[in-house]
């Protein structure tokens, strides 16, 4: 009588088809974590310029309607910090504010990698944002101001009083 012998065990394929899973299942999760990070940084980001617009609009109630000529360190650490809070961009460190009447903004051609953008805020009293992102004078009031950033989706963020 002869005997069969039953082997136990993978075949060369399914090792090959569950390792080409496991790389595809790595590789979808290695290209989807960074822009995951990139968003929270800029959701981040929008938070902290809506943070900006809302001490501004303290200011403007502690000091008779006027607008802060200057957004500096002593600003931030009046209205922006307290305690240990940080106002920093999550991946570059302490904001640079660019803040005055002539400001100028990002233009929509501004990448966040473009020396001009990284980490920078630009505030202007006198301004409402445009539809690009940009300030505009137009239907601006004495009190309006406009705080704009570029996100690291390279979209300009703007938000007004």
């Amino acid at each position: 009588m002869i005997r069969k012998q039953s082997q136990k065990g993978f075949t060369i394929i399914e090792v090959v088809l569950v390792l080409a899973i496991a790389a595809l299942i790595f590789l979808i999760v290695f290209l989807a974590v960074p822009a995951l990070q990139r968003s929270q940084r800029d959701t981040q980001r929008r938070s902290d310029v809506g943070r900006l617009v809302t001490s501004v609009t303290n200011y403007v109630g502690n000091h008779q309607g006027s607008l802060p000529t200057t957004v500096d360190a002593a600003y931030l650490n009046k209205y922006l910090r307290v305690n240990t809070d940080k106002f920093s961009d999550p991946r570059l460190g302490d904001y640079n504010i660019t803040a005055g009447v002539n400001t100028t903004t990002p233009a929509a051609s501004a990448t966040f990698n473009g020396a001009s953008a990284n980490g920078v805020m630009f505030y202007k009293a006198g301004s409402v944002c445009a539809a690009d992102g940009t300030f505009t004078a137009t239907g601006a009031g004495s009190r309006s101001f406009a705080v704009s950033i570029v996100l690291e989706s390279n979209d300009i963020y703007c938000q007004d009083s």
